[in-house]
Order: structure tokens, then sequence, then C-alpha cells
């Protein structure tokens, strides 16, 4: 496990250098989304996302390049900063307005049954994908808010963030997540999962975490290396996991996946947190 601080460097913003439909054409930024490489990249893109259980129109997808020769597709509207070791966007469009579920209540006003702690849904969707050559990464995020946790003076945030490296005719070297608090109030980092690096053959992975003594979790498929980097600081706390094949042989044709559960808590009635979330891979 390495918790060194100069990896906060891959989450903070170091410059701006592309951002969507904003650059002179042919430069790294250029909106491509109506050449035939463009439509080829957000047809393709569509249809992972929808396989990802995230669909969406090809009309609401905008193809744009970047300084290193990829192209990245994202959801209109959604805000994509190249940084100095990936790409990084923000969960701000969804954190705005987490529900907070009330105790059920019976007609004469008698408080008949509280409800059980649960996780409220603020957002889901797959955001990006990054191709380099056939090769491409869709990122994708769920970001919820529990409710009836019984604590009066906090307020419990989870987030799922995943990402599949599709090599489609290459080799995959590489690829990371990347998820820390933006905006909004200071954080305490509860549970997160993975909580440690593992190697293993292809199977699959139970992520899990226990916030305010309710549990919750996923399963994804991990193969060769995870190796997980963090930082719990309430202020600028973050959280990395990245896939890579360590001592394993390297194989072609071969799709893989990195993902993530970070628990946090907040002080109640402080508002919502928004987290950067940030994302790379590497194949040849």
């Amino acid at each position: 496990m390495r918790t060194a601080r100069w990896l906060i460097g891959g989450a903070t913003v170091l410059s701006l250098l592309t951002t969507i439909a904003a650059a002179p054409a042919g430069a790294a930024g250029s909106d491509i989304s109506n050449t035939r490489v463009g439509k080829d990249k957000i047809a393709k893109t569509a249809a992972s996302f929808e396989a990802q259980g995230s669909p969406v129109a090809k009309g609401e997808l905008v193809a744009t390049t970047t300084s290193d020769g990829a192209i990245l597709v994202t959801r209109k509207g959604t805000k994509v900063e190249e940084t100095a070791d990936g790409f990084r966007t923000l969960t701000a469009e969804d954190g705005s307005s987490g529900t907070q579920v009330q105790p059920l209540v019976a007609s004469s006003g008698t408080q008949v049954q509280a409800l059980a702690a649960s996780w409220s849904l603020i957002g889901s969707k797959c955001f990006a994908a990054l191709w380099r050559g056939a090769a491409h990464m869709d990122t994708c995020y769920r970001l919820y808010k529990m409710a009836s946790d019984g604590n009066a003076t906090k307020d419990y945030w989870r987030l799922d963030l995943y990402g599949t490296m599709f090599a489609e005719g290459r080799t995959l070297d590489w690829g990371r997540i990347h998820a820390d608090r933006d905006a909004g109030p200071a954080l305490s980092f509860v549970d997160w999962s993975p909580d440690s690096d593992l190697t293993q053959g292809c199977q699959v992975y139970n992520l899990s975490v226990t916030v305010a003594g309710f549990g919750a979790g996923f399963g994804k498929t991990f193969c060769e290396f995870i190796n997980i980097s963090k930082s719990a600081g309430g202020t600028v706390g973050w959280f990395q996991v990245e896939w890579n094949w360590g001592n394993q042989a390297i194989l072609r044709d071969r799709d893989r996946s990195v993902a993530m559960i970070i628990g946090t808590s907040s002080t109640q009635g402080a508002g919502s947190p928004t987290f950067g979330v940030s994302w790379n891979f590497a194949a040849h």
C-alpha cells in the first residue's frame, strides 16, 4: 500500500489544457463530433455505455481531441479537464440535492415506524470514454446520501467509482481511477474498498463498506495486481485504485476493470460535497 503525499498531484488540477468545445480547429480540445472518426467513436461509446446500464443518445455525446492524440467522448454538459497525468471531472451536477427519506407517519400524525437506514441515489452515469486507437476506457460513478441514518449531527455519503478498459486488438498496460473531495463540507473518511493491495487471477472481488452500521457493496472482476493509494484527510482526502499486470504475463486482447467505494461523513446540514474524479489508462 502506498500513501505517499506526492500522489495528490494526480487529483489536483495543475493546468487546464482542454475543455469541451473550446479550442481552435486541429488542436487539443477540438470538437470532432461531426467528423467520420468522431461519429464512429460516439456510436461505439453510446453502445458501450448502454451495455453498462447507462444508456445515452448519440446526440448527447461530444467527441474531442486530447493533447496526447487520444479521443475523449463525454456527455454534453460534462466539463472535463486534462491534467498532468490524466483527465478529471466533478460530480457537482449530480451532488446538489440528496433527498432525505422521512419516517413513516400515520394519518393521525402519530409516528408509527421509522424507516431503516438506506442509501438514497443522487446521481448515476457513465460520463466519459477515453479512446486510444481501438482501445478505450469507460468511467462511471454512482453517488449516494444515506437516508434515515439516525444521527443528529452527521450526514453520510457514498461514492462508487469504476472504470473498464477494453483492449480491442491491443495490449493494456495500466489503468487507474482516483477520487477526492473537491468542494463542499469537510469530509471524514469512514470506510473504503478495496482496503489493501491485492494480487489474484481474474475473479469477482466483492467491494463493500460499512457506514453508520449500514453495509453496502457490489462486485467487480479484478485481475492481476490492484494497488491502492490514499490520504484520508478531511480537507483534501483522496483514494486511488490502479490496475497493472504485476508479475503476471502480459496478454493481448484482455479487458480489465478497476473500481472503488468511498464512505464518508460530514457535519449534518453543511451541504453536499463535490467529488473530483480522475482517470487514465495506457495501451500499446
